[in-house]
């Protein structure tokens, strides 16, 4: 030992010297290629101290033990394990580093970019976040990630549209795509956003009723100018209890609406005129609702003596017996008196009528006074008064 001792191969260091009567707290390092274990340091150093002829030495005192280096002196990476074996440090880098230091282990360990890797850990459907030593999956948005134990790994398409709120407006179809969804207005039904659609979609019908059925803000009717130039234009609602509503009674232009559109245009306007004896009835359908199949009329006529009541009697009468019986009872929204309530500019139109008949006649009398002046004077110059 005292060999190795002047050869620098093993060092002594003393941390403490303390009372009672003096305790001495000292380390000692060899150097691992000596192979020294502790039995044959403690052995060496308790012979030296018991047969010491300077100390006077209490040989229970004596405390050999490994040093645990990875306590006291780490000379790993902090991206290292550490373990102490008979006093030496043993480094290794943790896993998601690199060693790239290889001839001395676990001393420069750097972070492992796995999300750069060519197969990244996450599913293709996640995003891959790098953090040091590891990383982080996360679904994108619109997917569900069905392995709780490993996030990220495992990603699936939700349908949005099979939720039990759907992300598009009621009168908007829902389709479902891979990692969203797409919104579209039934067809037959307004949409007010086109920039996101299938999110404002606006009901046409929802205009439909007296105050405003004859006005220009009127966007329920194609056609107001030609059923609003009737004496009388009646709105009706009816509902048909044992009928299903589809969405295609939505769109005007499909074959559902077409054929119910002509059970009322047809058989029931026939019927209604022959009752009322008034063949300018005539029935035009705004649209079809469902609850369960709700439809929405307007009845109009020419005749000035018929009462609302009793076109709403033939009316109910005929679709009872031809389109079905089944029915809540008709509603009336009210009768619109087509011309001076529903145009404001029905009195400034009436009056330029006026003066333009007025005016009309004035021009055709002073043509005719005129000529009747034009013909007098021929007459008088040609006049030669005879000898009396």
């Amino acid at each position: 030992m005292k060999a190795l001792f002047m050869l620098g191969r093993l060092l002594l260091f003393i941390s403490s010297i303390r009372s009672g009567s003096i305790i001495v707290d000292f380390n000692i390092a060899t150097n691992t290629a000596d192979n020294l274990t502790v039995s044959n340091v403690q052995q060496a150093f308790t012979s030296a101290l018991t047969n010491s002829t300077t100390y006077t030495v209490d040989p229970t005192s004596y405390k050999f033990a490994v040093q645990n280096v990875c306590a006291t002196a780490n000379p790993c990476s902090v991206y290292a394990s550490c373990i102490s074996i008979n006093g030496v440090a043993s480094c290794q880098c943790l896993s998601g580093f690199n060693d790239t230091s290889p001839s001395a282990p676990g001393r420069t360990c750097v972070d492992i970019n796995e999300c750069a890797a060519s197969t990244s850990p996450c599913s293709s459907l996640a995003n891959c976040t790098n953090t040091i030593g590891s990383y982080q999956c996360q679904c994108l948005s619109g997917f569900n990630d069905t392995n709780p134990s490993v996030p990220g790994t495992t990603c699936t398409d939700i349908n949005e549209c099979a939720a039990s709120t759907s992300p598009c407006s009621s009168l908007a179809n829902c389709t479902n795509t891979i990692g969203s969804y797409q919104c579209q207005c039934y067809p037959g039904i307004q949409d007010g956003n086109p920039s996101n659609p299938g999110q404002q979609c606006i009901d046409p019908v929802t205009c439909f009723n007296s105050t405003t059925l004859c006005s220009s803000a009127n966007t329920c009717l194609s056609n107001t100018g030609t059923i609003c130039a009737n004496k009388k234009v009646i709105p009706f609602g009816i509902k048909f209890n044992s009928w299903t509503f589809t969405t295609d009674l939505y769109n005007q232009s499909s074959a559902a609406y077409a054929n119910l559109s002509a059970q009322f245009t047809g058989g029931v306007v026939s019927a209604v005129r022959v009752t009322l004896s008034d063949s300018t009835f005539n029935i035009n359908v705004v649209g079809f609702r469902p609850g369960s199949v709700i439809a929405y009329f307007i009845g109009t006529t020419q005749s000035s003596t018929l009462d609302t009541s009793t076109i709403q009697a033939a009316l109910l009468n005929a679709v009872s017996l031809l389109v079905s019986s089944n029915i809540t009872n008709m509603i009336t929204y009210g009768n619109t008196t087509p011309a001076s309530s529903s145009d404001p500019y029905y009195g400034w139109r009436t009056a330029v009528i006026v003066i333009g008949v007025f005016l009309g006649v004035a021009l055709l009398l002073g043509a005719v006074l005129a000529a009747v002046c034009n013909y007098t004077r021929r007459r008088s110059g040609r006049y030669k008064p005879g000898t009396w």
